[in-house]
């Protein structure tokens, strides 16, 4: 079975990258969970000024 040429191009000691790749993948998921965070805040702020508490103090 003939290996991926792309494994076989790349060098012995891929460690860096492999840092550089879970870099990424982290700033993804600290991006994606600030923006679930926000759009949570949103709601529960759109929430209160329904309920009338429109002097509410952007945090």
């Amino acid at each position: 079975m003939k290996q991926n040429p792309i494994v076989e191009s790349l060098p012995p000691s891929n460690i860096p990258m492999t840092i550089e790749i879970i870099y990424e993948i982290k700033n993804i998921f600290f991006w994606n969970s600030n923006m679930f965070f926000n759009i949570l805040r949103g709601i529960f702020l759109n929430y209160l000024q329904r309920l009338g508490y429109d002097s509410v103090v952007e945090i």
